[in-house]
């Protein structure tokens, strides 16, 4: 045999040798291997890994046992906190306790305690308690009361939208009968409660003008009282103005030149080459309650307008609120003391900024800002929001910005953070700036918005005609982002949010004032046989369809 062959046969047999089974050094002698989960030959344990810190090593040993109250972690423990003290989140075996405040294996919460009656329990379990104000379990709300049509129902379910109390036959002639009996009031009709529409429901006021009962069978409480029925109508809160200046209401309609402007100054004043638009103030007494007369027409029992006179409308931001007695709204046309007709673009250096001290104990305080689309606009916004550049940091949860016209989605953002409302005029914004405030993109990020008329030369006569022009703008240009129950919140329930009188008026609920609109609806395929129903039904009302103006009870 050469010498080559005798190589090349000499590692044909190492080749063999190597391959055949028990020459690894990692397995055991009988075939096995440390980590194969097989207890073999020469190992005390195989947990199928070889990891050490387990209980078994990485070369399948028994390690030692853990020990609780080391300080360290050790196979079989969850925790050790260096003691054996049960009570303080890790107990004396190291396990994990119920009121650590973290939410453990077998836990479904862990509020940091083990109080019952807190939503989580002491063992840790949800309590589903409805009425606490948490919404536990499987609650779809939970407002922390047991009061009934509010949004939230005693059995922590959302208020339906709709409720029939009853089909009401149709008056042989006219929208609504009276039949006379004693002080109290019932009215019947499509109730517009705040979260629930009540077809054929009912309305009751007492004597002094009080709300005592909204829903169905209230009649059972109404034994002999006078009753207004109205089966084609919608019973609605009286409408809301919260921007208007009525001093001005004797001023003809302003005639559409086509002309646009970029800030109130430059209308106000004839500013940058504009045209100054002709207007006067100081409206007499009779023509101040002529103008409120056109909103009463329209539904309004409440305006804040910046000037008054007794008789019709509740001026919230005078003491001339008919009976009311709530703290007036702090109404501030000229906030940055601008009247002269100052404009700056990044300067906060107006002649009279108001003040935080100024607003600090105010229910309400409504501010002109930012009516107009440049630049000099929007620096009123940014002085009055903060106190950068010797602003003032108005953005206060009772302040509700009047115009807003150009501002920036951070703006809304940060008047949604501070719960400041806006108040939108969208006819007279669009008929001087062609533009108006963002109000899809401010409801959007959680501002409150109302709606207000502004004055009669360039915005509405009422506020039916601003509730149209809102609602037109909702379906030409919003792709109607806003529900007609939002609209209609605007002049309602929102206005009196805004204005801090949400505690006596805004809504139809017991115990508040008994500031009542009527409007009918003709005759279509809606519930009771109407053409425009709930909510709609106000928004589409003319003037002629306003039926009945209640205020405090009383017929307007």
């Amino acid at each position: 045999m050469s010498a080559l062959t005798f190589r090349i046969a000499l590692v044909l047999v190492l080749v063999l040798v190597a391959a055949l089974p028990g020459c690894s050094c990692s397995e055991t002698e009988s075939g096995g291997s440390c980590g194969d989960g097989v207890v073999n030959d020469g190992e005390a344990c195989d947990d199928g890994n070889t990891v050490a810190g387990d209980g078994c090593s990485a070369n399948c040993a028994i390690e030692s046992p853990a020990i609780c109250g080391n300080g360290v972690v050790e196979p079989g423990e969850y925790c050790d906190d260096n003691n054996t003290d049960d009570g303080d989140g890790c107990s004396a075996e190291c396990q994990n306790e119920c009121g650590n405040g973290v939410v453990d294996l077998g836990e479904e919460c862990d509020d940091g305690n083990t109080d019952d009656g807190d939503g989580c329990s002491a063992e840790c379990q949800w309590l589903t308690e409805c009425g606490n104000g948490i919404v536990e379990g499987d609650e779809e709300c939970d407002d922390g009361n047991d009061i009934p049509w509010d949004g939230c129902e005693e059995n922590c379910t959302p208020s339906a939208e709709e409720v029939i109390c009853a089909t009401l036959d149709p008056l042989t002639s006219g929208t609504c009968e009276v039949v006379a009996g004693n002080d109290l009031t019932l009215i019947v009709g499509d109730i517009l409660g705040p979260h629930t529409v009540f077809v054929g429901g009912e309305v009751l006021v007492d004597a002094g003008g009080q709300i005592t009962c909204v829903g169905c069978g209230c009649n059972v409480q109404a034994d002999g009282a006078t009753e207004i029925r109205c089966p084609r109508a919608v019973v609605s809160p009286g409408l809301i103005n919260t921007h208007d200046h009525i001093t001005y209401a004797h001023n003809w309609p302003y005639t559409d030149t086509g002309e646009r402007y970029e800030h109130r100054h430059e209308w106000r004043r004839g500013l940058n080459g504009h045209t100054e638009i002709p207007y006067s103030g100081g409206a007499s007494t009779d023509e101040i309650r002529w103008g409120e007369l056109r909103f009463l027409f329209g539904g309004a029992t409440s305006t804040v307008g910046s000037g008054s006179a007794t008789g019709f409308l509740r001026n919230l931001d005078k003491g001339a609120q008919e009976g009311l007695g709530q703290e007036p709204v702090h109404y501030e046309t000229f906030p940055l003391g601008d009247s002269n007709g100052t404009m700056l673009r990044s300067s906060c250096a107006y002649p009279s900024i108001d003040t935080q001290g100024d607003i600090a104990d105010d229910d309400a305080y409504f501010p002109h800002v930012s009516e107009g689309i440049n630049a000099e606009a929007n620096n009123e916004f940014r002085c009055t929001g903060s106190e950068d550049g010797g602003g003032e940091d108005l953005l206060e949860p009772q302040s509700a910005y009047i115009h807003g016209v150009g501002l920036t989605p951070l703006d809304y953002t940060r008047m949604a953070d501070q719960g400041t409302t806006l108040i939108w005029s969208p006819r007279t914004n669009v008929t001087l700036y062609g533009d108006t405030a963002v109000v899809t993109a401010a409801a959007r990020l959680g501002v409150r918005i109302a709606l207000g008329t502004d004055w009669m030369p360039t915005g509405s006569m009422n506020m039916q005609r601003e509730l149209k022009c809102a609602d037109s703008l909702n379906q030409t240009y919003y792709d109607n982002f806003f529900t007609d129950r939002e609209l209609w919140k605007m002049v309602t329930e929102d206005a009196a949010g805004a204005s801090a009188m949400d505690d006596v008026i805004g809504i139809l609920a017991e115990g508040r004032v008994a500031d009542i609109a009527i409007f009918a609806s003709p005759d279509g395929d809606a519930p009771n046989g109407m053409e425009s129903w709930g909510h709609r039904a106000v928004i589409d009302a003319a003037p002629d369809q306003t039926v009945l103006v209640i205020r405090g009870g009383a017929a307007l």
